[in-house]
């Protein structure tokens, strides 16, 4: 499942429509560098940063927000929640929705749920909310509400490529296949990109479609070679069709980026040892058991 909370708050800090130009202080340029901060999880700096932006405009909503998200994430709530009350009284929808981002980031998912139901309180037309809300719930285990709130996203912004692909994932996982498919088809028709591929490879797998399971990992390494589980998804995919030496070529692809990936050393064991070369197949299994010493009861 992707998360979009950081890209969340981008958007939420750096929106157009704050009356700041570009001056002799330069607060934009403070804004980007607390935003810079941020992405960089150095919120001691950020805070510097908002501090300094605030004591030239010390009732911007934005700026009082990414205080606020900054002292949460450095677990300092007193003055975290002394922060964003003053950015309720301002931009309510505003400081709901960035208290739910930093809820969110420190796993306190119960928290953001609330916060993002506030925002949507004052802001119901807006997708992001919807869908951080939709991230929520789905790590709390409720798949219905969850696929509600990115169904919600979708209708506000039917662009929304993250909204479709968690919409697949969650689909998926109720084994609601045809559904699950014509979200990732969606999102490829937006804008493709390997992690959709991948999972729409999960996905064709699991149905038996393996030569279109191949099509989809294969269009997910090319936008991506080092995707290790594209590689492994390729070769599961591949050995199916009993196309047993470019399997072995994809399991090694997947080895090489992640050496110690028991699964593919097992696969790899496979792929070799249906074209009768048993010893290195030897080799590559017991090489997964090293890894992974469960793979020991495959052989008892």
């Amino acid at each position: 499942m992707r998360s979009f909370i950081a890209a969340a708050l981008s958007l939420t800090l750096l929106v157009s429509g704050t009356h700041i130009a570009q001056a002799q202080t330069s607060p934009l340029q403070i804004r980007n560098q607390a935003m810079e901060a941020h992405t960089s999880r150095n919120y001691a700096r950020a805070e510097e940063l908002w501090r300094e932006l605030l004591s030239e405009l010390p009732n911007d909503a934005r700026a009082l927000s990414g205080l606020g998200f900054a002292l949460l994430l450095q677990g300092d709530e007193a003055e975290a929640q002394d922060t964003f009350q003053q950015v309720f009284s301002i931009d309510p929808g505003l400081g709901y929705l960035t208290l739910g981002v930093g809820l969110a980031l420190l796993e306190r998912f119960a928290e953001a749920e609330d916060a993002y139901v506030n925002a949507i309180a004052h802001e119901p037309e807006a997708a992001d909310i919807h869908y951080n809300l939709g991230v929520a719930i789905s790590n709390q285990d409720r798949p219905s509400e969850a696929e509600a709130a990115y169904q919600e996203a979708i209708r506000l912004n039917p662009n929304y490529v993250d909204a479709y692909y968690n919409l697949g994932s969650i689909l998926s996982d109720q084994s609601r296949y045809e559904e699950a498919e014509a979200a990732y088809q969606s999102a490829i028709e937006i804008e493709p990109s390997a992690d959709i591929y991948n999972n729409l490879g999960v996905l064709l797998n699991k149905q038996k479609r393996y030569a279109e399971g191949e099509t989809a990992y294969r269009a997910a390494i090319q936008l991506n070679p080092s995707l290790v589980d594209s590689h492994q998804g390729l070769g599961n995919a591949l050995i199916h069709q009993e196309q047993y030496a470019e399997a072995e070529a994809a399991y090694k692809n997947a080895i090489a980026r992640d050496a110690n990936f028991a699964d593919a050393h097992y696969a790899l064991g496979v792929a070799l040892f249906a074209q009768g070369r048993e010893q290195e197949a030897d080799t590559s299994f017991q090489e997964a058991i090293r890894l992974n010493p469960e793979f020991a009861s495959v052989f008892e």
